[in-house]
């Protein structure tokens, strides 16, 4: 509906009204009002209306534009700015230079494990045919399966002595039912592969390993120990790569108990200890099997020589653990 017949409409109401004589006042207050309504909606139609029309005709100035072929001309241009996109013909040309090809590939220095001919069939090949230098393709693969040993140990006893003797086992298959290379497998999951215990194991009973969670568990906590000497020493060189240290802490709770995180940093390296550190006005205590002197020991270990906060905390711990001692 035009606006042209809004319009007419609403004259056609005005005379029904004005044949129909006086109406109550809250009926004319009415009627007036609904009047009021559509004049304002027929008047926001007729703006939307132009609008639509306004947009409609930027959008085919456009299309026109872009699929135009007649350039504008040189008086033009230097007037208005020119609308058109550049196409293909209009952009710079670059000077296309020859490139040395680069060989993409980076196996080129990986150890060969098994070498394969691949010969052609004599049948589909033409008389004319004569061989020429041969291709080499490297496909890279790995395989994950178990290899497990049986040991036949040699058993001696000596009656005199009261006393077996047994052969011994070859070096890294003494330390459990799991060889070397499996241990390191699962230490590298685990630190390298950022992989919890249980898909560790779902990993390996995927490949019929036969391992239990608490072997997993035992392997990543025991092995620690092989690495404790390292880790000395790399908070060493850590301590001696600046003049400066940053040090902060926080607290946590193992087994029940209140423990500290404590953490050593510079812009080369970045170290986290947890030791049992007593809260100053508690009457908790570090593990009772971890023994003061040891505590001690270790967090002077950790924390000397870093800055003037570092000695006070060291101090700190000191007396902290001397208080220990006075309460055992």
């Amino acid at each position: 509906m035009s606006g042209v017949d809004v319009e007419s409409i609403l004259k056609q109401v005005e005379a029904l009204l004005a044949r129909a004589g006086a109406l109550p006042v809250e009926a004319g207050e009415a009627v007036e009002k609904l009047l009021n309504v559509v004049e304002a909606l027929s008047a926001d139609k007729q703006e939307l209306a132009e609008e639509v029309h306004r947009l409609r005709k930027q959008l085919e100035e456009k299309k026109k534009d872009k699929t135009t072929a007649n350039p504008q001309q040189p008086d033009e241009q230097a007037a208005a700015p020119s609308t058109n996109h550049s196409s293909q013909k209009q952009r710079r040309q670059r000077d296309k230079k020859r490139r040395a090809g680069r060989d993409r590939r980076s196996f080129k220095d990986v150890p060969i494990h098994q070498e394969i001919e691949c010969p052609v069939d004599p049948l589909t090949l033409p008389p004319d045919a004569v061989r020429v230098e041969d291709e080499t393709v490297i496909v890279q693969d790995i395989e994950i399966k178990p290899r497990n040993t049986r040991f036949t140990r040699h058993v001696y006893y000596s009656a005199q002595e009261q006393h077996f003797f047994r052969g011994a086992l070859p070096t890294g298959c003494d330390q459990g039912d799991f060889g070397a290379d499996l241990r390191a497998l699962i230490l590298s999951l685990k630190y390298c592969g950022n992989m919890s215990e249980p898909k560790i194991r779902e990993l390996l009973l995927n490949f019929e390993v036969q391992i239990s969670a608490g072997s997993v568990s035992n392997i990543l906590t025991k092995t620690a120990k092989a690495f404790e000497q390292e880790f000395d020493e790399i908070v060493q060189a850590g301590l001696a790569s600046t003049p400066y240290q940053q040090t902060d802490d926080t607290s946590a709770r193992v087994k029940g108990q209140f423990w500290h995180t404590h953490i050593l940093c510079n812009p080369y390296s970045v170290q986290s200890v947890l030791c049992g550190v007593l809260y100053a006005g508690s009457s908790r205590s570090v593990d009772r099997a971890r023994s003061p002197a040891k505590h001690e020991r270790f967090a002077f270990s950790v924390w000397c020589g870093s800055s003037r906060v570092t000695t006070r905390r060291v101090q700190h711990s000191h007396q902290m653990a001397a208080s220990h001692r006075r309460r055992g």
